[in-house]
């Protein structure tokens, strides 16, 4: 009850934007999904500044009360996609967060265009269509659809109003400097933000680095077939792998080059059998979906020797039930606006074909957005926004060593401009570090004492990949 009238009284003395917000917002108790006890409320803001009186967003915001405050700066977790919002992405998880919750509060914030928070979303099937998850055709007319029936103006869901929402936000709250958590996606907003509002900003967390400069899906080709490189490598390091999947490495690129074919597959829900065309490249899209999980990616030895011997129906599996878990919980008109302002068109012939050159996908990733942005709309985005951003912020630089989407390489690209900053690649890991065992203390430690170079992260950089499954019974542990 304490903790509740200290939140009310930091709320009541939150920045005033307006009559509607005058009495401040009137926080209630829920319940976040896995169940932790929280306090939500909503704060309002224009959707265009430049256009207060046209429309306003009502932001979903939940807090958890640190269990001893100490007056220490909140801790915001951000969400990646862009399209993800933050209660849904973290809330079922936050246990994961146990010893930074000892005396932090933590802010989930759903971003504009997500979650809570207006989310942009398009309609979907509510049955998982497997020729749909398997094809690389864009449905204009649905993609239109979706377009025209928002009440929104489109062209104001970018990184840069997300900042400052998020700035408003904070300062309603009452919090003066607060900690910023980002996964993917977020990671750019933590960096965005951090370079326009250094002094809110205490320190930053990028988990998987997808920086201001970063033009996704330019690099996507590059980074997914390293890391399969990689997956073939660490299986014929090990024994077991080896002798039970010895041709994998051809046997992979032989699936990924394959010509078009129908194939008969069982649906992994209903259990009935479909007939579907099945391309080399979408085959490789999949595969490369599997790899964003090392627990996933541990799999996919046993399915290319499956597809290989004619059964493709784990992988399609596999990977369909990946994209339609990964796609319910994104926003995907949220997804677009941020691509198709901020990423599409930045991307170069000359640097697509440089960073796809004798890939195994090619150019289908930069494919497959640049004709979806053709249905959207691009929205502007500040002067110097797409500059790298250069912060002396303390600044914790996570990346798994075979993440196949947000690899080392981009890590160690933002650390260039980060001086405070601290690189820690986890061994065997993919894409996203800070739910694993133990970076709640890392991140801990880091917030408590603000320098990143004398943290310890043994626990994380001793970490292994997972084992990988010999048989369809479970994974082999290998010396």
């Amino acid at each position: 009850m304490k903790r509740a009238l200290v939140l009310l009284f930091a709320l009541a003395a939150g920045c005033d934007r307006g009559s509607a917000e005058s009495s401040g917002p009137q926080p209630t108790d829920c319940d976040l999904p896995g169940g932790v006890a929280a306090q939500c409320m909503t704060i309002e803001v224009a959707e265009n500044p430049d256009a207060p009186e046209v429309r306003t967003l009502s932001l979903s915001v939940a807090v958890v009360p640190a269990r001893e405050p100490e007056g220490r700066p909140a801790v915001v977790l951000i969400a990646g996609g862009p399209g993800q919002g933050a209660q849904s992405s973290y809330g079922a998880a936050l246990r994961a967060f146990d010893a930074i919750r000892d005396h932090h509060d933590l802010v989930l914030l759903d971003q504009r265009g997500t979650g809570k928070s207006h989310a942009l979303n398009c309609e979907n099937t509510q049955v998982l269509d497997l020729k749909q998850a398997v094809s690389l055709e864009i449905d204009g007319p649905r993609l239109e659809a979706c377009r025209d029936a928002q009440d929104a103006d489109l062209t104001q869901y970018t990184t840069a109003r997300a900042i400052d929402d998020l700035a408003h936000v904070l300062q309603t709250l009452g919090y003066e400097k607060s900690h910023l958590v980002g996964g993917s996606y977020g990671t750019r907003v933590a960096l965005a933000f951090a370079r326009a509002y250094p002094r809110q900003t205490a320190s930053i967390v990028i988990d998987g680095v997808a920086p201001t400069d970063f033009a996704l899906p330019v690099s996507f080709a590059k980074d997914a077939e390293a890391a399969m490189d990689a997956m073939v490598r660490d299986c014929a390091a090990h024994a077991g792998c080896n002798a039970s999947f010895p041709t994998l490495r051809a046997d992979l690129r032989a699936l990924a080059t394959r010509p078009a074919s129908e194939v008969t597959v069982v649906h992994p829900r209903t259990g009935a059998p479909q007939t579907l065309e099945l391309s080399g490249r979408a085959l490789a899209g999949g595969m490369r979906s599997m790899l964003y999980a090392p627990e996933l990616s541990s799999l996919l030895p046993l399915s290319v020797a499956s597809a290989t011997r004619g059964d493709f129906g784990p992988m399609v599996a596999q990977a369909a039930l990946l994209g339609d878990g990964m796609g319910g919980s994104l926003a995907e008109g949220m997804f677009l606006s941020v691509i198709c302002s901020e990423d599409v068109p930045y991307i170069t012939e000359a640097h697509a074909a440089e960073e796809t050159a004798g890939t195994l996908m090619g150019t289908m990733f930069i494919d497959h957005l640049r004709a979806s942005c053709e249905h959207w709309v691009r929205g502007p985005i500040p002067p110097g926004f797409r500059k790298p951003v250069s912060s002396d912020v303390p600044a914790l630089v996570l990346s798994g060593e075979v993440d196949p989407v947000t690899p080392p390489r981009w890590g160690e690209h933002a650390l260039e401009t980060l001086p405070n900053g601290r690189h820690v690649v986890v061994p065997g890991a993919g894409h996203g570090i800070v739910m694993l065992p133990c970076a709640d203390e890392v991140l801990a430690e880091f917030f408590e004492h603000g320098d990143a170079k004398a943290v310890d992260a043994s626990c994380l950089e001793s970490r292994r990949r997972a084992p990988f499954f010999i048989d369809f019974a479970g994974p082999q542990v290998n010396p």
